[in-house]
């Protein structure tokens, strides 16, 4: 039971850290904040606990080591290279051998819930995209803080940097957007470098510099 644990522990441990490679910003909030976050690693750390189960009964298909933790190791993080060896062959209509092999649909089935992530976690950002840039007079004036915030960090490389200032420039020079529309594409353009808790302290600061605030 050990070994399955760790193989199961292994397994989400490793889809957290997917989930958290594909987003820029607050990595480990989505992992938990999500339902389809939890169903993702949760299923990743079944996958690793089923991938032990399979090495340990077919071990003439899958090299294996002398040591169970280790074996439970590599489970947990080569579940789907694991699924999609063939463990089993069917035949079809016309009576010819195909191998079964899960991992391609496993693979379709992770990649679905994680877009389900992605769409709740761009809801929630329109929605704190809306609630910050209430009440705002001066968006222009808004943007300049929001890029001027950025020499606060010490670690930004020069492409982050670069991309905002691309992205100043494609609203800039682009007649037709309002004020409020170059705001928000510049609001999100630094969310997903610097995170919520940035953006939310430099536009809530202007908003109580605006409103005649300290």
């Amino acid at each position: 039971m050990l070994s399955y644990f760790i193989a199961f522990s292994v397994g989400a441990l490793a889809g957290i850290f997917e989930i958290g490679s594909r987003y820029k910003d607050e990595q480990i909030k989505i992992a938990f904040s999500y339902f389809y976050a939890y169903l993702y690693w949760i299923i990743n750390g079944l996958l690793g606990a089923f991938a032990l189960f399979l090495m340990q009964s077919f071990p003439e298909k899958i090299p294996q080591t002398d040591y169970p933790v280790m074996n439970a190791i590599i489970a947990g993080l080569g579940a789907l290279a694991i699924l999609r060896l063939n463990f089993l062959n069917v035949k079809n209509a016309k009576g010819e051998e195909t191998g079964l092999g899960l991992g391609t649909l496993i693979t379709a089935a992770l990649s679905f819930i994680n877009s389900k992530i992605d769409k709740d976690r761009a809801a929630d950002r329109r929605k704190l995209c809306d609630e910050l840039l209430k009440g705002i007079q001066d968006y222009s004036a808004l943007i300049q803080q929001m890029i001027a915030s950025l020499d606060s960090f010490q670690d930004l490389s020069d492409e982050d940097r670069q991309t905002v200032q691309d992205k100043f420039t494609e609203v800039r020079n682009n007649s037709s957007l309002t004020p409020r529309i170059r705001a928000t594409s510049i609001f999100y353009t630094i969310l997903n470098l610097t995170g919520e808790k940035h953006i939310k302290g430099v536009i809530n600061a202007y908003k109580s510099h605006e409103n005649g605030g300290d």
